[in-house]
């Protein structure tokens, strides 16, 4: 294989236009992260698996599922066609259906499977009844149908072990992650190797690797210790970028990758994160801050992924989940207008927004409105109005969503809770008084 050598710019910048959101799940170890095609998103965590609606945490675990999980240590997620979740754990493969809220567990019960055999590290999508299944030990196909593990060939004298992670390749092979080198399924003769056709690993056997993504068409990006490499599988060339170097880090470990819809890569590394700026070709390093809660919440990073919103998800070692909004600088602007679905306020309090993009404005005298973001639309609600005219008041509408569909709002003295109903319509559900309320945090 040629060797293809790269130069970039780089320099060691903690930016400041960027501003992080921590999420704290069951417990701050977070292996892996997913999102569902209803939009929820899923942590494996030390302590479970962690469902996340964009406001609050439910927890599955041994305690809670009357151990119908297999180990609170969940190590790798993927879902199916059917809306099925699929949960390695540190003790089997399981099955969890969504709509039930039920767990099936299977284990890897072959004769030479060892205690390894049944920690699934790593879980692809091979075809609509097989997944490939990573464990610590070695490689199997796993059948959705009859729940047999099986055992996946290689060629020449070493095999891939602790699988860290899969990349399916446009040409249906799939790319093999793992602590002793990067390997290739072959989808023709259902085998594990180093050398097929225009894909040469051979000079990355032995070498650890935890994360390997798309570049481009041609190339991919095997994060491996200290860097990364650089690999052209149709020009026969590959290329190593010290990352140690070009941010003057000692001591890092690349863990996760992810190349961004804006085409730069992130890389999430054992001490911290570095974004690789496509345009300018520079490198910025974030780090967590004690005394800045908008900093990331570890520099221990295990897992990236970039949802359809544009959301970076940040799994952690220690800090739970961090996330942030990837997108360019550009605003929105909302006109004054009294046409239906328009925003009709003059006098805007207080703008707060949910996971979805929606939007909740507070108003003097004038009531609430929501933005839907889907719609594009404005709706209206004007609680206590009756009260307001009778009294001859002005009332400074704050509102505060601090749930799926539910929301404080303080008016009058008053502290109230709503929910907002399929119908569109505000439904209170409390009230109380704490005397006037001028912020929420």
């Amino acid at each position: 294989m040629l060797m293809l050598f790269l130069t970039f710019a780089a320099v060691e910048a903690q930016s400041s236009d960027y501003s992080f959101t921590r999420i704290k799940t069951s417990e701050g170890v977070v292996h892996s992260i997913l999102k569902d095609r209803r939009g929820f998103m899923w942590f494996g965590t030390q302590g479970g698996l962690n469902r996340y609606d964009g406001y609050n945490i439910k927890v599955y675990n041994k305690k809670n599922t009357n151990g119908g999980i297999s180990h609170n240590q969940v190590i790798s997620i993927i879902e199916d066609k059917e809306d099925i979740l699929w949960v390695g754990t540190l003790e089997g493969l399981n099955k969890f259906n969504m709509k039930k809220e039920t767990f099936t567990v299977f284990h890897n019960t072959g004769k030479d499977v060892s205690y390894a055999g049944n920690n699934i590290s790593a879980l692809c999508n091979y075809n609509d009844s097989l997944l490939l299944a990573g464990t610590f030990g070695y490689m199997y196909m796993f059948n959705k149908n009859s729940g047999v593990f099986n055992i996946i060939k290689h060629e020449g004298s070493t095999a891939p072990v602790y699988i860290h992670s899969f990349l399916k390749l446009t040409d249906g092979n799939i790319l093999v992650a793992s602590e002793n080198g990067l390997f290739l399924f072959d989808v023709e003769s259902q085998t594990v190797t180093s050398k097929k056709n225009q894909y040469d690993l051979r000079h990355f056997v032995g070498k650890s690797f935890h994360s390997v993504v798309y570049l481009s068409e041609e190339e991919v990006i095997a994060g491996f210790n200290s860097g990364y490499y650089l690999i052209n599988f149709r020009a026969n060339s590959f290329s190593f970028v010290d990352l140690s170097k070009k941010i003057n880090e000692k001591d890092i470990s690349v863990r996760s990758l992810l190349k961004d819809s804006s085409s730069n890569i992130w890389i999430g590394t054992t001490t911290g994160l570095v974004l690789y700026n496509h345009t300018t070709k520079e490198y910025s390093v974030f780090k967590t801050n004690p005394s800045v809660y908008s900093s990331i919440s570890s520099d221990r990073i295990s897992k990236l992924l970039q949802d359809e919103s544009g959301t970076l998800w940040i799994a952690t070692f220690g800090g739970g989940v961090s996330k942030i909004k990837l997108q360019k600088k550009k605003f929105n602007h909302f006109k004054y207008s009294v046409e239906k679905g328009g925003l009709n306020l003059n006098f805007i309090m207080y703008i707060f927004g949910d996971d979805n993009g929606n939007l909740w404005f507070s108003s003097l005298e004038q009531g609430l409105a929501f933005y839907k973001s889907q719609e594009k639309k404005f709706y209206y609600f004007y609680p206590l109005r009756e009260r307001m005219v009778k009294q001859n008041r002005m009332i400074n509408y704050f509102a505060f969503p601090y749930a799926k569909n539910k929301i404080v709002v303080s008016d009058l003295g008053y502290l109230r809770s709503y929910e907002l109903t399929d119908a569109m319509e505000l439904k209170q559900l409390t009230a109380i008084k704490p005397a006037y309320i001028f912020y929420f945090l």
